[in-house]
């Protein structure tokens, strides 16, 4: 079993989601913490569950994506011994760039 490492970008992006959903959605805040938590602490058990995006030609490195909501999704990498990195936190309705 891996265990999930959260690049500080990505800590920095569940940080800005959240107080985005303070100011608009404070009901929806706890709810979103808690997907993310679930979805995240799966992959330690299923490291490869998460697609494949086509991003992975450009780093040379297989990124996966997982979709925690409708509008809310993770990329990451499995690492050696399956240990998963995440690498950002998306809201897709944001016009942010899908990867870094």
């Amino acid at each position: 079993m891996g265990k999930v490492i959260w690049n500080p970008l990505a800590l920095d992006d569940l940080q800005r989601i959240g107080e985005y959903m303070r100011e608009t959605t404070p009901w929806k805040e706890q709810q979103f913490l808690g997907d993310i938590v679930e979805k995240t602490e799966q992959l330690e058990h299923q490291p490869h569950n998460g697609q494949k995006i086509s991003s992975s030609d450009i780093t040379g490195q297989e990124v996966r994506t997982l979709l925690v909501t409708k509008n809310l999704r993770v990329l990451y990498r499995v690492i050696p011994n399956d240990d998963v990195f995440i690498i950002q936190v998306l809201d897709l309705r944001s016009d942010r760039p899908s990867y870094r």
